[in-house]
């Protein structure tokens, strides 16, 4: 087919499957799909069969569930079950579909992850051979910039970085630290850096999205402050529990809010689960919520916190810190990377 847009969104359907809500990298996924879709009615959202590493165009059912009525803002409290239901059943159609064919008309936009699945970056390879203009969204550098991963993932990261140096028509970023760091990267490493713009990212929920009544009840029963991002190293858990502590010693535990951290588990957190357990959360003071917690209850927590921290050392662009701000509460973040642009 000649002249086509294809969205690739096995990120994303992956992650639905899982019945995980959405957060950071597929969040925008679930943001921009549909509306990329919507202002091309030619384009096709594609997903990957990872037995066969080829891209299997989605139905027009499949992208109604799984896109338009999918895990974006405009759907904040979506039925997981359904839409696990729906991507298992798209994933199993992929794997005897017929694979959707490419040629130096197609364009083919990755907006998700492609570092972490090597059969991906080898589909994305295949298709720039058969000619197809490849753009990839550039979220950040962390796994060469951070030890917040793991070694795989580091290994995955470099191929990653080095595929689209080779490959990409374009490279836009969602902040210009992250520009920055590519080009930076790619001349270390004597590579040229292919072009691309600073997008910048849109707010993931805003109190608009949400009725009155959505956001009324209280999620916690004392004053709190919020901390919304994976428990990992870099985002820093660590130091907030540390600086809590201080502000206890300094204060008295009634006259400090709650720390309430909102977030998954993820890599090399050990030193921070350790301290958290051992001090009882600073005897019931800081609170860790790491089961998927849904936009509507989130909200709330935005909604009616004191203020928001976010002391990471190294982001791409920080969209707790965004959110914070439409929910009209101070962001105390640190001072690095994309976090001043957030």
């Amino acid at each position: 087919m000649a002249g086509q847009t294809l969205l690739e969104v096995t990120d994303l359907v992956e992650f639905l499957q899982r019945q995980e809500s959405v957060s950071g990298v597929q969040r925008v996924i679930a943001e921009t799909a549909p509306l990329l879709l919507a202002a091309d009615p030619q384009a096709r959202a594609v997903v990957l069969d990872r037995g066969r590493g080829v891209l299997v165009a989605l139905t027009a059912d499949e992208t109604r569930a799984l896109i338009a009525l999918g895990a974006g803002s405009h759907n904040p409290a979506p039925d997981r079950g359904a839409l696990a239901a729906a991507a298992t059943a798209c994933l199993a159609r992929a794997r005897a579909a017929e694979p959707v064919a490419v040629d130096a008309q197609t364009v083919l936009v990755f907006l998700g992850a492609v570092w972490i699945n090597d059969a991906l970056m080898l589909a994305a390879r295949a298709a720039h051979a058969a000619g197809a203009r490849c753009l990839y969204l550039l979220y950040d550098l962390t796994p060469v910039l951070e030890t917040g991963h793991t070694a795989a993932v580091n290994r995955l990261f470099d191929r990653y970085l080095l595929l689209i140096s080779q490959t990409g028509s374009a490279v836009p970023a969602i902040s210009a630290s992250s520009r920055r760091d590519f080009e930076q990267h790619c001349r270390e490493h004597g590579r040229s850096s292919p072009p691309g713009a600073v997008t910048g990212l849109p707010c993931g929920l805003a109190p608009e999205q949400f009725s009155p009544a959505q956001l009324s009840e209280p999620p916690w029963p004392r004053p709190f402050a919020l901390f919304v991002g994976t428990v990992e190293s870099r985002k820093n858990h660590l130091l907030a529990l540390r600086g809590w502590q201080r502000l206890i010693e300094r204060h008295g535990a009634q006259a400090v809010p709650d720390l309430v951290c909102v977030g998954r588990l993820g890599w090399h957190a050990d030193e921070f689960l350790a301290e958290y357990l051992a001090t009882n959360g600073l005897d019931g003071k800081v609170s860790v919520l790491s089961t998927s917690v849904p936009d509507d209850e989130l909200a709330r927590f935005y909604a009616h916190a004191e203020f928001t921290v976010y002391p990471s050392r190294y982001e791409g662009w920080g969209l707790p810190v965004s959110e914070s701000l439409a929910f009209g509460k101070v962001a105390v973040v640190a001072d690095n990377s994309s976090l001043p642009e957030a």
